[in-house]
Parts: C-alpha cells; sequence; structure tokens
C-alpha cells in the first residue's frame, strides 16, 4: 500500500513538479504542507489525512497576503499572492500613491538597534524649504486640454497651489475673484480633492489682494459653490464656468485688459498706494511747502524689515505683527502683512515653510 504521508511530486494546483519537503509551490504559491501538524497535502484532498483540518480552511490561512485590485471604468483586475516582507513594501508604495507622502527608506541596522559605529542611526536629512514646481493632475479623456492650461495658471508650493500666471483674461476685480475661486477649485478637483478648505481658498485671495467683503459674500452665496463643514466645492454649473475661462485663457484672440485690483477710485488709490509706500505727504498752511507724514506703510515696513536682517531667522506672521507693534510702533492689519508676505514670496524676497501648527513661518 502506498504511503500517503510521502511528500507530494507535483501541485496540487498547477501540475507542476516542487522538490520534496517544499512547503509552498514556487510556482503558484499554493501551500502544500498543513500549518497545524506539517502533514503534505495530498493532490484534490478535502481536509488533512493527519489532522482533519479541511482545506478550504487552509486556503484561507494561505491568502492573508493575498492584494486584490478592482476599477469600475474600463474593468480591470489583479491579484497577487506575496511574502510578509514584500507585502510590507507595497503597502508603503500604496500608501505614498494614496496619501502623496513617500515613506522614507528605512536605513539597514548592521549591528542591532544601533549604526555600524554604535550609535544610534540617523534619520535621513530633509530640506525644509519648499520649492514652487509644476502641479500634478490626474488626465482622464476629455480633461486634457484644461489640465495642459492650469499646468501654465498654477505652481506648487510645498502642499499649496500658488498663482504662478496672474493674468486671467478678467475684465474686473470681481471678475478676477471669481475666476480665481472656480479655477484653484477646478485644479484641486483635477487633483482628486473635490472638497477644499476654505482657509486655502482665502489665502490665496488675500495673497492677490482681492479678499474683500465683497468676494466673501459672492462665496457664500454663488450659485457655483457648495459648502460643508468648513469646505468648498464646485458644483457642475461651477466646472463649466471654470473650463469657459480655461479656454479664454488659451484663446489668444482674447486680450488681457489692465485692470487695477484692490481699488475703489483713483484719488483714493493714489493715496492708499502713497501710504502703503511711505510716501505719503500732507500740506500744512497755506505755502507749498510739505511735510512727510512719517507714517510707514506695510509694504515699505517689510523693506526695512529686510534690510535690517530681521528675517534671517524664521518669523510666523504674529512673531512680524507683535514686533511692529511693540518695537517701532507700526500697525497693521494681519490680512495687510500676509498680502504683502505672499508678494514678497512670489517675488522670491522671503521664503516660507509651515511650522509644527500648521502656520507659515518667513525667512531668507
Amino acid at each position: 500500500m502506498e504511503n500517503n504521508y510521502t511528500a507530494n511530486k507535483n501541485c496540487g494546483s498547477c501540475e507542476k513538479e516542487v522538490p520534496e519537503g517544499a512547503r509552498f509551490c514556487p510556482y503558484c504559491a499554493m501551500q502544500l504542507r498543513c500549518p497545524k501538524c506539517e502533514t503534505d497535502i495530498i493532490k484534490d484532498a478535502i481536509t488533512c489525512m493527519a489532522c482533519g483540518t479541511r482545506v478550504n480552511e487552509l486556503e484561507k490561512v494561505s491568502a492573508k497576503n493575498t492584494f486584490e485590485f478592482k476599477q469600475t471604468g474600463k474593468s480591470k483586475q489583479v491579484k497577487a499572492h506575496f511574502t510578509d516582507e514584500v507585502g510590507k513594501q507595497l503597502s508603503d508604495v500604496l500608501y505614498g500613491m494614496v496619501t502623496g507622502e513617500p515613506i522614507e527608506p528605512k536605513i539597514k541596522e548592521l549591528s542591532g538597534p544601533s549604526g555600524s559605529n554604535g550609535s544610534p542611526a540617523s534619520p535621513p536629512s530633509h530640506n525644509s524649504e519648499n520649492t514652487i514646481e509644476e502641479a500634478e493632475y490626474v488626465e482622464e479623456p476629455g480633461n486634457e486640454e484644461y489640465v495642459q492650461i492650469l499646468r501654465k495658471v498654477f505652481r506648487k508650493e510645498g502642499e499649496t497651489l500658488v498663482l504662478y500666471e496672474p493674468r486671467l483674461k478678467h475684465t474686473s476685480k470681481r471678475d478676477y475673484y471669481i475666476r480665481i475661486t472656480m479655477l484653484f477649485l477646478y485644479a484641486h478637483q483635477l487633483q482628486g480633492n473635490y472638497l477644499v478648505k476654505r482657509s486655502l481658498l482665502t489665502e490665496i485671495l488675500t495673497q492677490e489682494n482681492v479678499n474683500d467683503p465683497n468676494a466673501r459674500t459672492w462665496i457664500k452665496s454663488a450659485e457655483e459653490l457648495s459648502h460643508k463643514d468648513g469646505q468648498v466645492e464646485l458644483r457642475p454649473a461651477g466646472v463649466e464656468k471654470a473650463q469657459q475661462y480655461l479656454k479664454e485663457i488659451a484663446d489668444p484672440s482674447i486680450e488681457q485688459k489692465n485692470v487695477k485690483i484692490g481699488t475703489q477710485s483713483k484719488s483714493k488709490s493714489s493715496k492708499t498706494e502713497a501710504i502703503n509706500n511711505g510716501t505719503e505727504e500732507k500740506q500744512e498752511g497755506n505755502g507749498s511747502n510739505k511735510k512727510k507724514s512719517g507714517k510707514v506703510g506695510y509694504k515699505k515696513a517689510l523693506t526695512i524689515l529686510i534690510s535690517e536682517g530681521f528675517f534671517k531667522e524664521r518669523k510666523s506672521l504674529n512673531d512680524i505683527k507683535v514686533y511692529c507693534a511693540d518695537t517701532r510702533v507700526w500697525h497693521f492689519k494681519s490680512k495687510d502683512i500676509s498680502s504683502g508676505l505672499g508678494r514678497l514670496v512670489k517675488n522670491q524676497k522671503l521664503k516660507r515653510v509651515k511650522n509644527a501648527d500648521q502656520q507659515f513661518e518667513y525667512f531668507e
């Protein structure tokens, strides 16, 4: 009588010959031995002959490292079996693809928990400066044209989109903040982020000097937008409007008009600009002599701070505001300082990164 406990010569799944004593088939990854009693599993067996464990239960054990991928559009399906080590590496890759945060490679430890010299292994160093680079979008049939134009309009700085091309073919200040809003939200949508934090939208509008009460009122009531838990999303009508704007931007027959942003009237604009630049003068007496008022605007104040080396160390918006008020007796609104800092960053006179509290810090 044939001994049923001798090793199988062929895999019961793929029929290929396997080495004697193998635990798994090297060709199809089928488990060849019972994990409970180490008895070989013969072909077409329903249970283990030694301990009675059912074969379908063995399949569940061996399937713990099975990866399946399905896609609804253009039907795709992937199924794979792999070892624990391969599974760990694959999960790291998938995590980076989903979150956009690549897993840093681990430093191989040569002698226990410390490095080769006996000291704790040091983590890889990072460059904390945010660099402006091209934003990545999900290209699908029908949106390739819009993606190409968006790549020219926005750049990615750290994890934030910044307006790189301000010529949006706008005809007024109102048209400008509407176009920025639509395109900013549409760009996030093509990155897979349909809901965008309202604070991010406020930030880019502030940097472009159009975050005024009119803009905020329009955002709250615009039919093209929807709001949920402090986040903003484009409705289908908003998507259509954004696509229309992108076509206009790419249309060479449409010229960009010279529109002054952030002004109400010429006389008031001139006076405001003079104050901001610290050049306002006031009339004294009936004569023509003019005396400078000595008031410093936020733009000139920031220029002075740069020249004095104030930004040699990183400073937050609150640090700058407090220093100006307490040390220099310059009183500015936070939104004015933020607007000035945004333009200095855009002109590459300052750099910025986010700290542990997710607040920007500015430095040279």
